[in-house]
């Protein structure tokens, strides 16, 4: 009788603790009403929370190699030199080289339409990600692996990570939730990295990505390597606020740029004064 009492009090215990966990869970995907949304405080905190990770330090470029560039941007751009991010479909890695144009320029006309398209020099089952001008990505970087697979979705509730020698790096997806006329939406989304001491103890905290609002979006991992060569995993993701916006919401960044080792945005995805969309 004795056991069978203790055998229920353990299953009490845990049966308080999945409460309290669901509870937890709970607090983070409230439900909000809508008249809250037309408030000046909430357009206040969105224009604070908003400033970061959106503000670039101006001496980064990044190109989409579909985009469509005019002729001012062409201009300008041929007097950069330009990295690129490579990915080798036989041997699985990533390199980042000089980018070799296929002819004199970097950038073609396109005979039926308006625009210049970047025309680049690619092995056999090789492709290019991006192309990137920036002081911190200037060496050539070969036999590179990411920590993700490209296209590693990151919906809100989804916690993923790995490790950097003791420290667990934990990527955690969060939003919450707005309840109007019954229907519950989405808003508010967040990526924060969090740097855990022997994968526990939380040690430093960094917002990678914040999303006011968002309509389809599919925020995921592009990459996650050492592109700047300072032994610090950078990050490039797709911060989309809708499907649409797919080929232009890539961010990069560098954790040279923070000269603290937090990954810092150095710019978002240009895809030319002529890109006409999906």
């Amino acid at each position: 009788m004795k056991h069978y009492f203790y055998l229920f009090a353990i299953i009490a215990f845990c049966f308080s603790c999945t409460n309290n966990q669901a509870n937890q869970e709970g607090a983070e995907a409230e439900s909000i009403d809508s008249n809250y949304l037309d408030t000046a405080a909430y357009y206040a905190q969105l224009n604070e929370q908003s400033k970061w990770p959106n503000e670039f330090d101006g001496k980064s470029t990044l190109l989409n190699i579909n985009g469509k560039f005019s002729q001012d941007e062409v201009q300008k751009y041929n007097q950069l030199s330009f990295m690129g991010l490579f990915y080798d479909s036989s041997s699985k890695e990533y390199s980042l080289k000089k980018v070799v144009p296929q002819s004199s320029q970097l950038f073609t006309v396109i005979s039926s339409m308006p625009g210049y398209v970047p025309s680049i020099k690619l092995k056999m089952g090789e492709r290019c990600l991006f192309i990137t001008n920036n002081p911190y990505m200037t060496k050539e970087i070969i036999h590179l692996k990411s920590e993700f697979e490209e296209g590693f979705n990151l919906e809100a509730g989804k916690t993923a990570g790995f490790y950097k020698g003791e420290t667990f790096m934990e990527i955690k997806a969060s939003d919450r939730k707005l309840t109007d006329q019954g229907r519950e939406y989405s808003f508010e989304y967040r990526l924060d990295l969090n740097e855990k001491e022997n994968g526990i103890k939380t040690i430093k905290s960094t917002q990678l990505s914040y999303i006011p609002t968002f309509d389809d979006c599919n925020v995921n991992m592009v990459f996650v390597g050492d592109l700047d060569g300072d032994g610090i995993q950078d990050w490039v993701i797709n911060n989309c606020r809708k499907y649409t916006e797919s080929e232009e919401c890539m961010v990069l960044f560098s954790t040279k740029a923070s000269n603290n080792g937090t990954p810092k945005p150095i710019a978002q995805m240009q895809v030319g004064k002529e890109w006409e969309g999906c």
